[in-house]
Parts: C-alpha cells; structure tokens; sequence
C-alpha cells in the first residue's frame, strides 16, 4: 500500500509540475525577457507584503549604516 501511494503521489508532482507549474515558469522567463515587457514596477501581490516591507527596511538599516560610518552607497 506504501509503494502504491507514493507511486500516485509521484504522479501527481510530476502532473502538476509540467501542467501548472512549468507553463508558468516559461511565460514568466519569455516576459522577463521581452523589451515591451515593463519588469521595474512588478505587480505585487498581498503575499508578497511581508518580505517587501522586510526588504525595504533591511535596505533603510544598510543605508544608515553606511550613512553613519561614512561609506559610500552603492
């Protein structure tokens, strides 16, 4: 029963990955790299708050860092 249930569990990632997932991948890789394509100001999602917010303030702390010890910003 365990080799047959892993057996369809294998089954269904492969499914799932070339079904849904690649499809995904290779539109998102053909837009990255169409020049019409806009990339700077990507759409974000509400799922994505969290590690924006977190980027944007890891990036202000290197900022002041840098600002208070007299290193250049990059």
């Amino acid at each position: 029963m365990d080799s047959e249930l892993r057996r369809q569990i294998s089954e269904l990632r492969r499914m799932a990955f070339e079904e849904q997932d690649r499809v995904m991948i290779a539109a998102q890789h053909r837009a990255k790299r169409d020049p019409a394509v806009d990339t700077s100001r990507p759409i974000l999602l509400d799922i994505d708050a969290g590690p924006v917010r977190a980027g944007r303030i890891l990036h202000e702390m290197i900022r002041q860092e840098r600002e208070a010890s007299g290193v250049a910003a990059e």
